[in-house]
């Protein structure tokens, strides 16, 4: 999907961990770095998924796979992940290392 001329792509979002009080959730973007960033949770919509998703949950959003930077970082349109999608991905990971 090109929108503003960024090309988005929808990858999965591992969540490490969610800091309510601070109001992030560390998570790795898959496809993009393998390190964690840290992001608001409000941009997780519906609120619920923030809830649903403890450590280790995985999700699926939209994001830009030209952001540099973590501020340059768009993530939307957030998904729970049917199961075979889940793990066809999952096998993916473990394979790329």
């Amino acid at each position: 999907m090109v929108e503003n001329g960024t090309n988005f792509f929808r990858t999965l979002i591992e969540i490490r961990s969610i800091d309510k009080e601070l109001g992030t959730a560390s998570v790795v973007v898959r496809g993009w770095k393998k390190e964690a960033v840290d992001i608001p949770t409000g941009i997780i919509q519906p609120p619920e998924l923030v809830e649903m998703v403890l450590k280790g949950g995985v999700l699926s959003a939209m994001f830009n796979l030209s952001a540099e930077k973590t501020e340059d970082l768009q993530l939307r349109d957030f998904l729970i992940p049917p199961p075979e999608v889940l793990e066809e991905q999952m096998d993916i990971y473990r394979e790329s290392g």
